[in-house]
């Protein structure tokens, strides 16, 4: 695959769904298998044996920003500074790369939180690396995890909605060029 220790990769999963990583070399897995870890693969909304392909990422910019928000049934009983105490070890001189709409998990303090990436800068990529000169945003209420699991319902219903909806739009259109094509092959005998 022309792949590297260190080098960012793009893993798409099921449905359109993809995350930003960093490739490690493991001598104990075989060459056409991928592991990760259960935040990539609830990112990804993949189960484990599922397929899901990887590609290099190329050059991904070093965010200026990001803004990140915690889930509330994470944080239930945490008092103190979350920057402090969670996101500025997690993310200190660790290159991590984020996209816009993921989660991630951070196992500090005395237990983790998870969080969500809410926006990034710069805006024109979907995704970026948390260098040490990034500036991390974590103000704002957070997020619940109820109307998050809403909107991916939603999501993935209108989704549905629209692929069975292409699906009888294209057998209605297949029916009509069966029906010209008979009436052309009808004509030129």
């Amino acid at each position: 695959m022309n792949l590297y220790r260190g080098d960012t990769v793009l893993i798409k999963g099921k449905k359109k769904h993809d995350t930003i990583c960093i490739a490690i070399t493991d001598e104990e897995t075989d060459d056409n298998k991928v592991r990760m870890n259960k935040v990539v693969r609830k990112n990804l909304r993949v189960k484990l044996g599922d397929v899901v392909s990887i590609h290099a990422a190329g050059e991904v910019p070093y965010g200026k920003a990001i803004h990140v928000l915690p889930f509330d049934d994470s944080i239930q009983g945490i008092s103190g500074n979350l920057f402090e105490t969670y996101l500025k070890p997690y993310f200190m001189e660790a290159y991590r790369p984020v996209r816009k709409g993921d989660h991630f998990l951070v196992r500090e303090g005395f237990r983790p939180v998870e969080f969500k990436v809410m926006e990034i800068d710069p805006t024109e990529s979907e995704f970026c690396i948390v260098a040490p000169e990034t500036i991390i945003h974590c103000d704002g209420a957070p997020v619940k995890r109820d109307d998050e699991e809403k909107y991916v319902l939603t999501h993935a219903f209108t989704s549905a909605l629209a692929l069975f909806t292409d699906y009888i739009w294209c057998v209605d259109w297949m029916r009509s060029v069966t029906t010209i094509s008979v009436v052309c092959v009808n004509s030129l005998r």
